[in-house]
């Protein structure tokens, strides 16, 4: 059965666009990749959040085709971004802790290791690679960067 394992940040945003402003909103990577990436075949979100993730958050996230199991909790927050959208589509980043909510690295469970595709996700290169070397032999690698 093919299996794609998602690497990635997990966020809670807050975005200002048109006037309108929503707050600790999922976010990052991951979601977004493994919402589309599901259709296809089953996915195991692979991650780290803060003790202040929200549990309804990845009770939400958790569902049909989408597997958390890969997704720690460990001390400290959970990282934010907070973005404002001009009228034109340009952005401009606010405020981020991204120092201090990554410091933990992500672990691929027993049971995702080996899979058909990994996707490797816009987050700390040594991350990405960590999680690379726990994969084992991936039949695709997928990697996404940031500017």
């Amino acid at each position: 059965m093919t299996r794609i394992v998602a690497l990635g940040t997990l966020s809670l945003d807050t975005v200002e666009a048109g006037g309108e402003v929503a707050r600790e909103v999922l976010g990052g990577s991951a979601p977004y990749f493994a919402a589309a990436a599901r259709l296809w075949a089953p996915v195991g979100v692979v991650g780290v959040v803060g003790e202040d993730f929200p549990r309804e958050l990845l009770e939400r996230l958790a569902g049909p085709g989408i597997h958390v199991e890969g997704i720690r909790r460990c001390p400290g927050e959970t990282f934010r971004w907070h973005v404002r959208y001009a009228a034109d589509g340009s952005r401009s980043t606010v405020a981020t802790n991204r120092s201090r909510a990554l410091a933990a690295r992500p672990e691929v469970p027993e049971a995702w290791r080996d899979p058909k595709v990994l996707f490797l996700g816009s987050t700390d290169p040594e991350a990405q690679a960590e999680v690379l070397r726990q994969a084992g032999t991936p039949g695709l690698v997928v990697l996404d960067t940031m500017s």
